[in-house]
């Protein structure tokens, strides 16, 4: 009888197994975003230079430096002044699902609209190209889009500015 008990025990113990690796890998497999390479830098604070300079021309200089020294571009925009978000485009993927947690759904159609005449994002991004969107925050804390950028080959990019609802569309070689 104890043989029994111990087989009927151990009756469990595979699928219990088994439906706990599958949970795991599909919760690995499955996360949100997991293509995308997410940079996260709070935006540049002013350093508190010391004041050792004797006159204001020197502490002016060492101020420079110091803001010279913390400049990180990417595209020629400083990424030290934004949050900065960045992937590579996927299969199905398509501008609005890209765009949606940075900006309004009217900046995506107006961004869409006024990138035909120049780079028409909204049907030409194509699979493994890179994107990289540069926020800041807002007063309610939510995330803003200021810069989209998007690679359309080795020595071009599409750089969209929103500035509340302006918007700017323009190509650019890649020269930084």
């Amino acid at each position: 009888m104890s043989e029994e008990k111990k087989k009927g025990g151990n009756r469990w113990q595979v699928p219990v197994i088994c439906l706990s690796a599958i949970i795991i890998v599909a919760m690995l497999c499955f996360r949100p975003g997991k293509n995308r390479k997410i940079t996260l830098e709070k935006p540049a604070t002013e350093e508190v230079v010391a004041a050792a300079a004797t006159t204001p021309q020197e502490e002016q200089a060492t101020q420079m430096e110091a803001a010279q020294e913390s400049v990180d571009l990417l595209y020629g925009i400083d990424r030290n002044q934004y949050y900065v978000y960045e992937g590579d485009i996927e299969q199905g993927q398509l501008l609005v699902n890209i765009l949606q947690p940075y900006t309004k759904y009217g900046n995506i159609l107006a961004i869409a609209e006024k990138s035909k005449s120049v780079f028409d994002l909204a049907r030409k991004m194509q699979v493994g190209h890179h994107w990289a969107a540069f926020c800041h925050s807002d007063a309610s804390g939510e995330s803003q889009l200021k810069y989209f950028v998007y690679d359309i080959n080795s020595e071009d990019i599409l750089l969209v500015s929103v500035e509340g609802d302006n918007i700017s569309v323009e190509r650019k070689t890649k020269d930084f």
